[in-house]
């Protein structure tokens, strides 16, 4: 299949390596020329153990992903407004458009942006980073939920289990998109201001609690707003995912030593605001919230 993929952070790079490696034909859209031409350069990208350098078939015009049934988003969910609109008649009708980014909200920007593309949004436990020195590694698989347009999840079941990853498909598309924000909420933040991977976090009884904590604050806003999310399983989700990408180094840490902009708000603050709105209290969450903008703000 040709595959669009927007972005070409770790997780577009590592996405584009593994379809590529099945044999479909992948195109990254990149954040700008420069960085384009560096993917199609050659990237060191490291998968099983083995390094090798890739050149990607990368671009930076939005328009060159015409033609592409299937175009993946994956920049930071403050950029996704923007790559809504630069998505906006530049790719076919009928492109089904897939979101596993990060937080709460994605959906419904690209949906409202691109109300006549099919819409597959869901989670991923693939565990992916970029080294300080330009490095991309995949550092665990773990398992893929899509939920929406019933065809259009169909086909991405279809290719990305062609790619031997773990796929299945939720009837609540909304229900993946909080039980996917509960565990990022409960692994992210805590492992960016720790500075570990995911995968030490289940090694501090300290750490583990605190999880615990997000896990049932978190879990206690998502049934206020309807979803009947089951705690323990969500905290069995949270100790898979650090397991299953127990090397990552979270995409919240990357952005700290990077000096960006983390997804602190699009995360535990977006559960935040869901609180208020609702009243149920979320200090765990606002500390976390607090913290990690602490630490951005002092990166800067």
């Amino acid at each position: 299949m040709k595959v669009g993929i927007i972005g070409g952070g770790a997780m577009g790079v590592g996405l584009a390596k593994l379809l590529g490696d099945a044999g479909h034909e992948v195109r990254v859209l990149a954040s700008g020329e420069s960085s384009a031409a560096a993917l199609r350069a050659g990237a060191s990208v490291t998968a099983g153990g083995a390094t090798e350098t890739v050149g990607f078939d990368a671009v930076a015009d939005p328009r060159a992903l015409a033609g592409r049934p299937a175009v993946f988003v994956f920049v930071k969910s403050p950029d996704t407004a923007a790559a809504a609109s630069s998505l906006s008649g530049a790719i076919d009708p009928g492109a089904i458009v897939v979101t596993l980014q990060n937080g709460l909200g994605n959906a419904e920007v690209l949906r409202a942006a691109l109300p006549g593309n099919p819409l597959v949004s869901g989670s991923t436990a693939i565990g992916a980073n970029r080294t300080a020195g330009g490095e991309y590694r995949i550092a665990g698989i773990g398992e893929t939920v899509i939920g929406g347009d019933a065809t259009a999840c169909e086909v991405i079941v279809t290719l990305l289990r062609s790619a031997g990853l773990p796929v299945r498909v939720s009837g609540d598309a909304e229900l993946v998109a909080w039980e996917k924000v509960i565990v990022n909420a409960a692994i992210n933040p805590l492992a960016a201001i720790a500075g570990v991977p995911n995968g030490s976090l289940q090694g501090s009884a300290a750490m583990v609690a605190a999880q615990e904590a997000v896990v049932a604050e978190s879990c206690t806003v998502a049934r206020a707003a309807g979803f009947a999310i089951d705690c323990s399983a969500a905290l069995v989700r949270v100790r898979d995912t650090c397991q299953a990408t127990a090397a990552n180094i979270c995409s919240m840490l990357q952005d700290l030593r990077a000096d960006r902009r983390t997804e602190i708000g699009a995360i535990n603050g977006a559960i935040a605001r869901q609180g208020r709105r609702l009243g149920v209290p979320t200090p765990a969450n606002d500390v976390l919230v607090a913290l990690v903008t602490a630490l951005e703000a002092r990166a800067r």
